[in-house]
């Protein structure tokens, strides 16, 4: 049995930070002292949600300027939460605007993927994280 947080008399209650999400299970447990023995309470169920992602970080493509057909490289970086395990899953680099164009696709725990324009112009690229069991979806700031 893990314990979240301690309680010493005459306080009645106490602050803790889930670590994992998903469904968890409270019980209180008294030690019980001269006067009063030992007590287990009732079950009280909860659940923790996932972790918001604090940020994703999208540098800039590079080269920037880029030809159309000439291989970029997009570097994301999807912040973590203390306590919780790094982030897992996809990120998603793509063009905004214009149908949301899926540029190349990165694989937690790799950071970069590549992608040769089709089209020329100014062009904002975008990435989104698309969470995991620990952390919510998230996106990044346009670049």
């Amino acid at each position: 049995m893990n314990h979240v947080c301690t309680i010493v008399l005459p306080a009645t209650s106490c602050t803790f930070t889930p670590t994992t999400p998903g469904g968890h299970t409270l019980i209180v447990e008294y030690a019980g002292d001269a006067n009063y023995g030992s007590a287990v309470s009732n079950q009280l169920s909860y659940t923790a949600l996932p972790a918001a992602v604090t940020t994703v970080t999208l540098a800039p493509v590079v080269p920037s300027p880029t030809a159309v057909g000439m291989t970029t490289t997009a570097a994301v970086h999807v912040a973590t939460v203390a306590g919780f395990p790094p982030p897992t899953g996809l990120i998603t680099v793509f063009f905004s605007g214009s149908g949301d164009t899926a540029l190349c696709t990165i694989t937690l725990p790799a950071t970069t993927c590549t992608f040769a324009p089709k089209t020329g112009g100014n062009q904002t690229v975008t990435a989104q994280y698309s969470g995991d069991g620990a952390y919510a979806s998230a996106f990044s700031t346009r670049k």
